[in-house]
């Protein structure tokens, strides 16, 4: 490659960033557990949920889902320059 403004061939590239994106969304997940939490706690759980099922059913239940988590990401942009090594001479390619 070869600098436009002194004819060198002495010509470093690098990638510069220029800007970015950001974009964000919202998703809802909903808390598990393991199995040994199952073994040892939650079949216990379900025999009293299952005692208080009647009690639901009279009067109302609001069940939570979850929570909601918010996933943020960005994307760079990138462009490609080069610098010639003798003159200083930047630009574009």
């Amino acid at each position: 490659m070869r600098c436009p403004k002194c004819g060198s061939e002495n010509v470093f590239l690098q990638q510069v960033e220029t800007g970015s994106i950001g974009t964000s969304h919202t998703t809802i997940t909903r808390r598990t557990h393991g199995l040994l939490y199952w073994i040892f706690i939650g079949w216990w759980i379900w025999i009293f949920k299952l005692l208080l099922l009647p009690f639901r059913l009279l009067f109302g239940h609001k069940k939570k889902i979850g929570t909601a988590n918010t996933v943020t990401g960005t994307k760079t942009i990138h462009r490609t320059a080069a610098t010639c090594q003798n003159c200083g001479h930047s630009w574009t390619v």
